[in-house]
């Protein structure tokens, strides 16, 4: 028992620094996952964006929930996003939180605010 005793701590010495390599090794993954969800949602928000809308803000809530803010001159355009978002990949319901009037270089805006729930698996296929 005594001379196998180098080999046992040399055996558990290996599966301690498996363990690490394999903690990053998934930590690896996620980032990669995460690095791919957020290029799908970046290109779905962007890809259907009406003329004369931008985003101001952007925020996650959660995992799965975001928050957009954006203005408009044109006070359809805030529906017609909402449809056309919700019909992305990465989207799984978009609702709107709020929407005002306001003034942007001396003409009347709409400034909105949705809620944006993503699809779950968003970025982990393929």
């Amino acid at each position: 028992m005594e001379r196998e005793r180098p080999l046992l701590t040399k055996i558990s010495d290996l599966e301690q620094k498996q363990g690490v390599i394999n903690t990053k090794i998934n930590a690896l993954k996620s980032i990669q996952v995460s690095k791919k969800r957020w290029v799908i949602l970046f290109e779905n928000v962007s890809s259907v964006l009406p003329p004369n809308m931008w985003i101001t803000s952007l925020n996650q809530l959660s995992n799965n929930d975001l928050e957009m803010r954006g203005t408009t001159f044109d006070f359809s355009e805030v529906a017609e996003y909402m449809v056309k978002l919700e019909k992305q990949v990465s989207v799984e319901k978009v609702s709107l939180v709020n929407i005002s009037t306001s003034k942007v270089d001396g003409e009347e805006a709409y400034t909105f605010t949705i809620k944006v729930l993503l699809k779950q698996d968003l970025g982990m296929e393929g």
